[in-house]
């Protein structure tokens, strides 16, 4: 199961909560079934707002964002108003940052590329340290 971060707008107010599901709409059922339970957006009818969610994806599913993977949007009707969510694909925090697992696959990918098969490291840094020896710290490159 993928954990998504569901950004919320309704009547000026943002609301920020999580759900898990294996694909987005599961995640976006989840989402509603927290949203029927705690008070903080007000509802028309509690009772029937997952049932009418889940009808509603059905018939128009989150659309993903053009040029941004892994976010979506959709339209979720809260009986007199409509709310506005934003839904980002999340995975735990890395040192203190979200990011996808394709992100992280592509991070790896270019970090293996760049380096030397194991048996030439020490070669390498040894090659590498002598490179920036000369140049003042204000000049390396990071």
């Amino acid at each position: 199961m993928d954990t998504f971060t569901f950004i919320a707008e309704y009547k000026g107010s943002t609301f920020i909560s999580q759900a898990k599901g294996a694909t987005i709409s599961e995640a976006c059922v989840e989402w509603g079934k927290s949203v029927a339970k705690n008070a903080e957006i007000t509802l028309k009818n509690k009772a029937s707002f997952v049932k009418n969610l889940k009808n509603d994806l059905e018939e128009m599913p989150p659309a993903r964002l053009d040029d941004t993977p892994n976010v979506w949007y959709f339209l979720a009707d809260a009986g007199k108003d409509y709310i506005h969510v934003n839904a980002v694909k999340t995975h735990p925090a890395v040192n203190g940052w979200q990011k996808t697992e394709a992100r992280l696959n592509e991070d790896l990918s270019s970090i293996l590329a760049g380096l030397p098969p194991r048996q030439d490291f020490e070669a390498y840094a040894e090659e590498f340290e002598e490179s920036r020896k000369d140049k003042p710290l204000a000049l390396r490159e990071n």
